[in-house]
């Protein structure tokens, strides 16, 4: 869609001075990142700089393509940017264009608003995703990052006024593209536009859900099942530093058997020896044969244990 910024004809800009200085929507913002210009961007957007320009001040300085932050190039004002508001889901600004500024953009030296927002500005949604919250900067382009934004004036690059019936014909097509009637309005198809948005965060959100899973059940022995949730969280927020964690773990060492190990069997039923004795009194004759013996060495330290062993064996026997 090919939205105008005003639509008086022969290039004049609007009296009140209003104009759509950014383009909701999700935009490359470099080193593999997105910024989402989304309703809560807008909404805070604008509250945060109208809250800082109560009181009075000279406004925001509008530059062309952020030269100003170059020492060696020009700081003069093309335009001061005095307040923000929300129109159409849309942030505009009101600009007090300079007298180079103007005659810029009546002479279509420049066509577009290039937005600007620091680090410390930028909100983290999710991995590789960054909301804007408050305007830093603001300057005149003619290559604008986020397309989709309105012309300054109502020319294009060879002069030719932008001709309505061409925008409703890019809006019929946009309508049908969507599943709409072709006579959809603007707010019809912006409104469908945002439903598709929230089934496709739906859609992200569940093959994030999944992939947390994943992860966890691979690394699910390095941690107690009751962390599980919080690792989660974690990993929703931050993917890959928080794998990166759990790459780094090491799982717990197996605590030793403590269990004794008993050599004992159940001992067998008893048999006969042959000489009509069953294994269990063959046993405790040999027993008694056996302290016999030992009392008999202890009696007699120097005397053979065997001779001890037969003099008891022969008085059991005979006992």
């Amino acid at each position: 869609m090919r939205a105008l910024i005003l639509n008086r004809g022969g290039g004049e800009l609007p009296e009140d001075n209003w104009y759509q200085i950014e383009v909701t929507g999700e935009h490359p913002a470099g080193a593999g990142r997105v910024q989402v210009i989304d309703a809560e961007a807008v909404g805070t957007i604008v509250a945060q700089f109208n809250r800082r320009a109560e009181g009075g001040w000279a406004g925001m300085l509008i530059d062309a393509d952020h030269l100003s932050h170059d020492l060696d190039q020009k700081t003069e004002a093309y335009g001061w940017l005095q307040e923000l508001r929300e129109r159409n889901g849309q942030i505009e600004g009101r600009i007090e264009w300079t007298d180079i500024g103007e005659a810029a953009i009546r002479n279509k030296r420049y066509k577009f608003f290039s937005t600007e927002y620091d680090a410390q500005d930028l909100e983290v949604i999710e991995k590789g995703k960054v909301r804007p919250v408050c305007l830093s900067g603001l300057a005149l382009t003619n290559r604008p990052n986020n397309k989709g934004g309105r012309p300054i004036s109502n020319r294009d690059a060879e002069g030719d006024e932008f001709d309505d019936k061409s925008t409703n014909n890019d809006m019929k097509t946009l309508a049908e593209k969507l599943g709409l009637a072709p006579e959809a309005t603007e707010d019809e198809i912006l409104a469908k536009v945002g439903k598709l948005q929230a089934r496709v965060s739906e859609l992200e959100n569940k093959e994030a859900d999944a992939e947390a899973e994943e992860i966890l059940n691979r690394h699910a022995k390095k941690f107690p099942a009751g962390q599980r949730e919080n690792w989660k969280k974690q990993l929703l927020a931050n993917r890959e530093g928080t794998e990166e964690l759990l790459a780094g773990l090491a799982e717990p060492e197996k605590k030793p058997d403590t269990t004794p190990i008993k050599n004992r069997v159940t001992s067998p039923e008893p048999v006969s020896d042959g000489g009509g004795k069953s294994d269990g009194v063959a046993e405790k004759e040999a027993r008694q044969i056996r302290n016999r013996a030992q009392e008999l060495k202890n009696q007699n330290p120097n005397r053979d244990y065997g001779e001890c062993w037969d003099q008891a064996e022969g008085e059991i026997s005979k006992s």
